[in-house]
């Protein structure tokens, strides 16, 4: 996963060894990607640094 070049910047998610990659526009909240060889998926989803919570905690 990386950012992309610009002003409002997208992200860049994708598989290294069988170079598969999906760009996603600037303002999405929350992203998948599928790689069909290695048949993993990947969710990203992005949270406000101000809305930020201990997930070790929702136990």
């Amino acid at each position: 996963m990386e950012d992309l070049e610009g002003e409002e910047r997208g992200l860049r998610v994708g598989c290294e060894t069988h170079d598969e990659w999906r760009e996603f526009e600037p303002g999405r909240r929350s992203v998948a990607f599928f790689c069909p060889d290695c048949r993993i998926e990947i969710e990203v989803r992005l949270h406000d640094d101000l809305d930020w919570r201990d997930w070790g905690e929702r136990c």
